[in-house]
């Protein structure tokens, strides 16, 4: 593998260069030395938000109005969060979410193929960048599509920003990279990679990095005085993937998330009791996981989907959010759990549903998917 020291020196110029083509709840935000720092908008609310969440896809509508009687222009943020969902995630789901990975590893085939002796394929990394295997972020402002920036920070296992650290040792943003997925990890080739990112602190005890990836859009936006402004967006989300067992079982307790690629499983910290089960959620699950056959002794194993989405920053508009509605459309034949300030209501097409009035956002959104197939 190529020195990955020197691809991220290529990979950040690359990225340096990168305008998106036109092709989490929206927050005023500043730029601070190349930080993105969240602010307030004494001038500007939030009418109307429409939050449509699947696994698939994430849609948002806005109407923000400007009370003030001169235009405003600000930078306007949509963070993402933290990806991948979990930090062992990084080696055993494909990183669709990790744009950084796609471009250091692109880079290297590149590289790869101009070696001499070397097999040659077409790269086609002109397509690679203009149809991104992520997010397919889109943003329209009263129906017309405009581009937006894109910023990437590294976020440590206790939420400090690593970003410079990194780039200032020369070592590749992308933790996946890293780690490397159903591939030789650089780190395999890279003694002095490791040694550096052990002195550092940044492995774990299986060598696995420990850090993750905040992707936020921003962008300069207007919003003209005495004036509604409509504003949508629409993305494919990543979803963290997780194996919920049980056997036999009882109480919410004998249920455990587990990492499947590992021998006998090993315990994740996510715990059922944190997503607020309904009597008839605890009612599916119990069948679900039911004995077949009379065989106490089998472990049941089921996947399970995880979505997030940052709703907190929703609340940095003036006053609250006038009326919010919120839509999940769960996979077919799917259990949704999840918590939310209101009970949802089940619509015809089993879809989730809840509309509030004056609502002001505290919390971030978690919810789970569990496939009632098999896994």
């Amino acid at each position: 593998m190529n020195n990955p020291m020197k691809l991220n020196k290529v990979v950040l110029l690359f990225l340096l260069a990168y305008q998106v083509p036109l092709k989490a709840n929206d927050t005023m935000a500043t730029l601070a030395g190349g930080v993105i720092q969240y602010t307030r908008s004494p001038d500007i609310s939030m009418d109307y938000e429409a939050l449509t969440l699947s696994p698939k896809r994430v849609e948002i509508i806005y109407d923000f109005t400007n009370h003030s009687s001169h235009d405003v222009t600000s930078q306007v943020a949509f963070p993402l969060p933290l990806s991948p969902v979990t930090i062992g995630d990084t080696s055993r789901v494909y990183p669709v979410w990790d744009d950084l990975y796609h471009s250091y590893s692109y880079i290297h085939e590149v590289i790869e193929s101009t070696k001499e002796n070397a097999i040659q394929t077409p790269i086609p990394l002109r397509n690679r960048v203009l149809y991104p295997v992520f997010t397919d972020f889109s943003r329209t402002v009263n129906g017309e599509q405009y581009g937006y920036t894109v910023s990437v920070r590294a976020i440590n296992n206790y939420g400090k920003d690593i970003t410079n650290l990194l780039i200032n040792n020369d070592i590749p943003l992308s933790s996946t990279y890293i780690s490397g997925f159903m591939d030789e990890s650089p780190l395999d080739k890279e003694p002095k990679l490791k040694a550096k990112l052990q002195n550092l602190g940044l492995l774990d005890k299986k060598g696995k990095p420990l850090w993750q990836l905040s992707i936020i859009y921003h962008w300069q936006q207007s919003f003209a005085a005495k004036t509604t402004t409509q504003v949508t967006h629409h993305y494919t989300p990543h979803t963290g993937e997780h194996w919920l067992e049980a056997k036999n079982p009882n109480t919410l307790a004998d249920f455990h998330f587990v990492h499947r690629d590992e021998i006998n499983g090993v315990p994740e910290k996510k715990q059922l009791s944190n997503y607020c089960l309904t009597e008839q959620n605890k009612k599916e699950l119990f069948e679900l996981y039911a004995s077949k056959k009379n065989d106490k002794e089998t472990t049941i194993i089921h996947r399970v989907e995880e979505l997030r989405y940052i709703l907190s920053s929703g609340a940095n508009w003036r006053g609250p959010i006038k009326k919010f509605k919120m839509i999940i459309k769960p996979p077919a034949n799917a259990i949704l759990l999840g918590c939310f300030n209101a009970p949802l209501k089940v619509t015809q097409d089993n879809s989730y549903q809840v509309t509030l009035d004056n609502f002001t956002p505290t919390k971030d959104l978690d919810f789970l998917f569990v496939h009632r197939g098999n896994p």
